[in-house]
């Protein structure tokens, strides 16, 4: 909220803060990016930094870290499940009156590109949920590695599985750093549960639309040869609306994700999630 008697700078910042209201919120200020209130509290236990205050009056709190080295800082908190939104100088700081500022990037734990990430041996999975009346589609990708896939299971398997757990031996399985939720499924509060149990620090997202025009999209990364031939409509729905997102979000060249492949489970034996835990599969 914005009090009538904050700075001008400040008034900027809680401005962008709103605008990004999931996400951590890094400052340009000079060679440092700072952030304020519950954004240095959470960052300065993650990154062991020093919280400081703004003022001898509001006592707001506060932290920084130097700009040159800002990707190993970015590294530890999303490994953490955090989202930071960075908000460059995009004016002469030099220049007099309030420094012009803007969001240039969010990163998540679903497309961080750095080195250190890019290097681990385990993959940087991101998943989009999407649910229909008579089956869930999920679609992901390894941004890294320029892995693309999909899959979907229908309302009822057998007497025992439906398509919700088969769904969730999936994730289990690819231990997705974060989750793409569309809309609100009707299964969301087992999803919830069972990210918060079985998914260590895995983000959420929540995305309120869908790519309605999904074909110009899936024409830009996958070619005839590059995608299934039982890749529907709906599955183009759920590839796209997850395209869009890391477009959007790592605003960089994806050419690279360019081979499409889907998921089907019932091709061969799976391991479900209790299974794969108690033969400590990972």
């Amino acid at each position: 909220m914005i009090e009538e008697n904050e700075t001008p700078m400040m008034k900027q910042y809680l401005e962008l803060k709103k605008q990004n209201p999931d996400s951590l919120l890094f400052f340009r200020l000079g060679d440092f990016f700072e952030m304020f209130y519950r954004d240095a509290e959470v960052a300065s236990k993650i990154l062991g930094v020093t919280l400081t205050s703004r003022s001898a009056d509001k006592k707001i709190p506060m932290c920084g870290v130097p700009a040159r080295a800002i990707d190993s800082y970015l590294d530890r908190l999303v490994k953490h499940g955090y989202k930071v939104a960075l908000a460059e100088q995009v004016s002469d700081p030099k220049a007099a009156g309030l420094t012009d500022r803007e969001i240039i990037r969010v990163v998540t734990p679903g497309t961080q590109l750095s080195d250190s990430i890019m290097s681990e041996s385990e993959n940087n999975y991101i998943v989009l949920i999407y649910e229909l009346p008579a089956q869930i589609i999920f679609a992901g990708a390894d941004v890294s590695t320029g892995e693309c896939f999909f899959g979907n299971f229908d309302a009822v398997r057998n007497d025992s599985k439906t398509a919700c757990n088969f769904l969730f031996d999936e994730l289990f399985r690819l231990m997705p750093r974060e989750i793409l939720i569309v809309q609100k499924p009707t299964f969301e509060k087992s999803l919830l549960d069972f990210i918060s149990h079985r998914l260590n620090n895995c983000a959420i997202t929540r995305l309120d639309k869908i790519t309605t025009n999904p074909e110009p999209r899936i024409v830009e990364h996958f070619d005839f040869q590059n995608r299934p031939d039982d890749f529907d409509s709906d599955s183009k729905i759920a590839v796209a609306t997850m395209l869009d997102y890391l477009h959007e979000k790592l605003k960089t060249d994806l050419s690279h994700v360019s081979k499409l492949t889907r998921i089907d489970s019932s091709r061969g034996l799976l391991l479900d999630t209790s299974s794969m835990r108690n033969l400590e599969i990972l």
